[in-house]
């Protein structure tokens, strides 16, 4: 399990329900907050179990990472970058 720490409000990152949904895999929320004012490449600081760190970590990223394919689809569909 690892932990997602958001980013300075300059690197546009969303609010932490978004990552915890992200995580979950729950679209719903994802989804209405990028329909508002969420950044669909937006980046956040992930900490994994062990303390190692990662950061420019994607929406998409933790959805695949967490083996969420109906969300990564989603967010696909609205032109996540994959690279």
């Amino acid at each position: 399990q690892e932990e997602v720490a958001m980013k300075g409000a300059s690197s546009g990152a969303g609010p932490e329900e978004v990552v915890l949904a992200a995580q979950g895999g729950e679209e719903a929320p994802v989804l209405a907050w990028l329909d508002g004012r969420g950044r669909l490449d937006a980046t956040f600081e992930s900490t994994f179990v062990g303390g190692s760190r990662a950061s420019g970590v994607t929406l998409l990223m933790l959805a695949m990472m967490k083996g969420h394919e109906g969300l990564a689809e989603a967010l696909l569909r609205r032109g996540a970058d994959v690279s």
